[in-house]
């Protein structure tokens, strides 16, 4: 058989009854389809039923999207509970206002101020109370010998007094006797769990375990020693002129925002802060920080000795 205008060429008869048949049927496909319900509702319901139809990778598809979601959250709180050491701190100190260097970004990082700043604050119209703290590097002598690097962390006897350092061994007043000092029982396994009335070494000197928190760890994952700040800087060896924070609790009734503008311009020099962002400030340090930009531009002892612990190993 021969096609018009195909110059001869044969075709063959059962491929043209193929391409007939192929014709037609797109043709009555086409005069049958809108009276066909393909209509978009229906579309879930195949896909409902394409996978009920698979039972078995339905169960395994679930199972990993749960576990994924699982592990997700896991993860997020266990970084949220690491920041939250970041301000941990901050809190502990149960102080309203925060007073420091003009570049204090973290509280773990302090640089030292004036103590004059102190005689200023509580002569300020509205201060309840101003109370010194002192915050340092050092390193403790364990018992095998080795060191270990600790933040000493002094506070005002009044601190301790009024027992706003919770502690599950011991008493917070226990500090005040000679040579005490608290630590944390979390940390016992770094310190070579220290019991209580134990004799330590700080920096040289002679220190007595009399009480022990829980919880109060940082985010450096660095030891705190806490003390009083008269011993905190015989400890660090700092001056008796300085001090590292000045803490600040407002009046009952005090606009903590007038407050903190009338410290402001009574120390112009100084940073003020309350409580809640300085515990942020401290938080977006170690966010917007690496481990070579915070090796390269700190000068903290504490993180040029875990440096050089991390070149050593």
């Amino acid at each position: 058989m021969h096609m018009p205008g195909d110059r001869g060429r044969h075709v063959p008869a059962p491929l043209l009854s193929s391409i007939r048949l192929l014709f037609l049927g797109r043709v009555a496909f086409l005069h049958q389809a809108p009276k066909r319900d393909l209509s978009f509702g229906m579309i879930p319901l195949f896909a409902l039923k394409m996978i009920l139809a698979q039972r078995a990778r339905l169960a395994t598809a679930l199972l990993g999207v749960v576990f994924a979601l699982v592990l997700v959250n896991v993860q997020a709180g266990l970084f949220m509970g690491l920041l939250d050491k970041a301000g941990l701190l901050v809190h502990q100190a149960d102080a309203d206002l925060w007073i420091g260097h003009r570049q204090m970004n973290n509280v773990d990082f302090p640089r030292d101020i004036s103590r004059e700043w102190l005689n200023v604050a509580q002569g300020t119209q509205g201060v309840e109370w101003a109370r010194p703290c002192t915050l340092g590097a050092s390193q403790m002598t364990m018992p095998n010998g080795r060191f270990e690097t600790v933040l000493v962390v002094g506070f005002d006897r009044e601190h301790f007094r009024s027992g706003s350092l919770p502690c599950i061994e011991g008493h917070p007043e226990s500090i005040l006797q000679p040579h005490g000092i608290a630590v944390d029982q979390c940390e016992d396994y770094k310190l070579g769990s220290p019991a209580i009335e134990e004799i330590r070494e700080v920096g040289g000197k002679r220190v007595r375990v009399v009480a022990k928190t829980y919880g109060a760890t940082s985010f450096l994952v660095t030891p705190y020693i806490f003390t009083t700040d008269l011993r905190a800087r015989e400890l660090l060896g700092t001056s008796d002129r300085s001090c590292s924070y000045v803490l600040i609790k407002a009046k009952p009734g005090v606009d903590l925002a007038k407050l903190q503008t009338s410290l402001q311009a009574a120390l112009p020099e100084a940073q003020i802060l309350t409580g809640t962002e300085y515990a942020n400030v401290s938080k977006w340090f170690w966010l917007t920080r690496d481990r070579k930009s915070t090796r390269l531009n700190s000068s903290h002892t504490v993180i040029s000795y875990a440096v050089f612990c991390l070149k050593k190993k």
